[in-house]
């Protein structure tokens, strides 16, 4: 459905604008992620509306919903109240006075609680690692493919140390693919 603008932006355009603070994505992430190209994602931004095929596709990998994609609905704000909640439970006796400022503006919503933000938390401040997204839906992505299930069921199956060296060549993994990733996006803007 086409929305109207009621300001400068539409609600969708200031629901994606959420998600890619929120994800750490820009628009040609979208396109990548939805299979479509970097002008059919301007268009999304230009009619206030996305196919359904391309949100199931960015649902799938961002752990939003689909019916949040396509009608707009509290859940990101819901997460960024959740984090800012779990994070002042945290730290009941107090902020970190170097970031008592900035930790003070997560927990009121004054500035996004993106999921970079939250997993450099919990590494800076030894917290468990998903801590603040644990008790939200939103945490995890709650698509889960055929493969997916297939990997935790063959997961689950092996002894307690084998998952731990899997997780950790896994985490290597997608570390070095990380990096990779930001070296060319770093290419790319140069």
């Amino acid at each position: 459905m086409k929305e109207k603008k009621t300001n400068s932006l539409t609600a969708f355009e200031e629901r994606m604008s959420l998600l890619m603070q929120m994800k750490d994505l820009n628009k040609a992430d979208l396109a990548r992620i939805a299979g479509v190209s970097p002008q059919a994602v301007n268009g999304w931004f230009n009619r206030g509306e996305i196919g359904k095929a391309s949100a199931k596709k960015i649902s799938s990998v961002t752990g939003v919903s689909v019916d949040w994609l396509l009608e707009g609905s509290p859940e990101l704000h819901e997460l960024n109240a959740h984090r800012g909640k779990r994070l002042a439970d945290w730290f009941k006796d107090g902020f970190p006075e170097h970031e008592a400022s900035f930790f003070a503006d997560l927990v009121n919503g004054q500035v996004a609680f993106t999921d970079k933000t939250a997993r450099r938390i919990e590494v800076d401040y030894s917290l468990p690692f998903n801590y603040l997204d644990s008790g939200n839906s939103l945490g995890a992505p709650s698509n889960l493919n055929d493969d997916d299930k297939e990997l935790l069921y063959y997961f689950h199956k092996l002894t307690k140390k084998s998952k731990q060296e899997l997780l950790e060549n896994v985490k290597k993994q997608a570390i070095f693919y990380d990096d990779m990733f930001e070296e060319l996006k770093k290419l790319r803007e140069q």
